[in-house]
């Protein structure tokens, strides 16, 4: 996840600083983040942080999809429900719903 905020950032020509301004965060907790030093990134964090950069929620978090969101400039329902139900579990059952996700989005020939 550190990789994509980095691009986001780069993609929007935002810098870390002006990330954190956004999300009320220090310069260091931004810092950290991209780092992948900080274990619990919420899913609130995560689409809070996404429509500061005005992207996918899904793909920042997962990686999955691509960063442009939807013309309409707002994550999706879905988006936000599962945000909010990812949000909710346990880190195992988030290990094992990306897992899962992982194997959905794979091409049919790969399995």
């Amino acid at each position: 996840m550190s990789e994509r905020i980095q691009y986001a950032l780069d993609l929007r020509g935002m810098k870390q600083i002006d990330l954190a301004r956004k999300l009320n965060l220090s310069r260091s907790a931004i810092s950290q983040i991209i780092a992948g030093k900080t274990k619990n990134f919420s899913a609130e964090n995560a689409l809070k942080m996404s429509k500061c950069l005005d992207i996918n929620p899904y793909w920042l978090v997962l990686g999955e999809g691509k960063p442009e969101i939807s013309s309409s400039g707002t994550p999706t329902p879905e988006a936000t429900e599962a945000a909010s139900m990812i949000d909710q579990m346990s880190n195992q059952q988030r290990k094992m719903t990306l897992n899962i996700i992982t194997q959905i989005m794979k091409p049919m020939d790969d399995m």
